[in-house]
């Protein structure tokens, strides 16, 4: 694993807090300037939010995996990595699981008449309000200060009636979010769904963020960036304190005090919060830190002989409205040679499950993929790993604004 040599000296020109993609990606970028970089690392692991697992002796992407085709970025890198990139299955049917009883679907989900009608009028809403927000200052909108006072839920409380158009909504902005409806303002959710390209590319497959997939795992990208900064990066370094002053920055972790002329930091905000800053941070933003909520999500990956989904003309996606298990994918290689299908533990359900042991989270998670896919499961023996659900069994994936910050 890259590190860097602490006997080498603690000077740089830039300090980047994280090594995840944004950090590594920041270090890239500052060292083609011809920049001396060092990137403090709390974990024992360079990736953030991408990392490796394996499951029925195949590699799986425990954090990230999809790219869609607007992150040109990401793709820009993948390819400068070598890291090639293959479609998201999607021949044949999904199914849904409404009140517990499931229905295939090619286009859209069979809903109830009603619920169908007021779920594509909530969806139209979103959009109208959605393009009413000024490019990068959504708190100038209109309705700004009366959409940031809500959260989602009351939102949702209020527009939209049926049962199953409420549990459609509430899929879709948990999916999002990875937090409950009631923690996240109402002004927030529509920004990121401006800045993510509206919620049909968002949610999408085909021309939509779930399009692609790396061959190999998402994980070689943070990997391939590592090997590229070799003697840079230091591990296991969490910094407590960044202090500023006239010569530059000082931050100090476990490892020692570096000292730069500047420092990034690209730690979630609920973490970066938690580094002592001298001069304080301005209290708008010290506050705003604080108040932004991180989401929980599990992984749980199923292994199976074969995709035996694919030969039934089902594509291996499930959509599970007001239920445990939000959303399952096919995961299987690119060569068939294993049918692995991945499931989306969200918000509180998420929580909820992380506190069970390793076996009570298997059998609930074995039981979950079961009724969601009308019983499909039974139908060859399983193994399941749910992403080393252990220590890391609650992933933090999103930043997700509480209501009543924009006064």
């Amino acid at each position: 694993m890259a590190t860097i040599d602490h006997s080498a000296g603690h000077d740089s020109d830039v300090l980047i807090i994280g090594a995840g993609l944004a950090g590594m990606k920041a270090a890239l970028e500052l060292r083609k300037a011809g920049k001396r970089v060092v990137i403090l690392e709390a974990r024992d692991r360079v990736g953030g939010r991408s990392m490796p697992g394996e499951v029925g002796g195949q590699t799986v992407d425990f954090g990230g995996q999809w790219v869609g085709a607007s992150q040109r970025l990401l793709r820009e890198q993948a390819t400068e990595l070598g890291v090639p990139m293959y479609s998201q299955y999607t021949k044949g049917n999904s199914l849904v699981n409404i009140d517990g009883k499931v229905h295939a679907y090619s286009s859209t989900p069979k809903l109830p008449f009603l619920s169908t009608l007021e779920l594509g009028l909530t969806l139209h809403r979103w959009k109208r309000d959605m393009q009413t927000l000024p490019v990068g200052a959504p708190w100038l909108a209109e309705n700004a200060l009366q959409w940031d006072a809500m959260s989602i839920e009351v939102w949702i409380d209020k527009h939209v009636d049926t049962a199953a158009a409420r549990d459609f909504a509430r899929l879709i902005t948990s999916a999002i979010t990875c937090t409950e409806t009631l923690h996240v303002s109402y002004l927030f959710f529509l920004e990121c769904l401006r800045q993510g390209g509206g919620l049909e590319t968002m949610m999408g497959v085909e021309g939509g963020a779930q399009q692609d997939k790396f061959l190999g795992g998402a994980w070689l990208i943070p990997k391939g960036m590592a090997e590229r900064l070799n003697g840079c990066i230091v591990l296991d370094a969490p910094v407590s304190t960044i202090e500023q002053d006239a010569n530059g920055v000082r931050a100090i972790c476990p490892q020692g005090t570096y000292e730069a002329k500047a420092a990034i930091v690209t730690a979630p905000p609920a973490l970066a919060s938690r580094i002592r800053f001298t001069p304080p941070l301005p209290v708008k933003r010290a506050g705003l830190l604080q108040r932004m909520q991180m989401g929980a999500v599990i992984k749980m990956h199923v292994a199976y002989p074969t995709p035996f989904w694919r030969s039934r003309g089902l594509n291996g996606s499930v959509a599970s409205a007001g239920r445990h298990l939000g959303f399952v994918f096919d995961q299987s290689p690119a060569d068939e040679s294993v049918g692995v299908l991945v499931g989306l533990i969200e918000g509180n359900h998420a929580l909820e499950l992380s506190g069970l042991g390793k076996g009570a989270r298997h059998c609930r998670s074995r039981a979950l993929l079961r009724r969601r896919s009308g019983g499909a499961s039974r139908l060859c023996g399983l193994r399941l790993d749910d992403g080393r659900m252990g220590a890391r069994r609650v992933r933090i994936p999103y930043a997700a604004r509480r209501p009543d910050l924009v006064r």
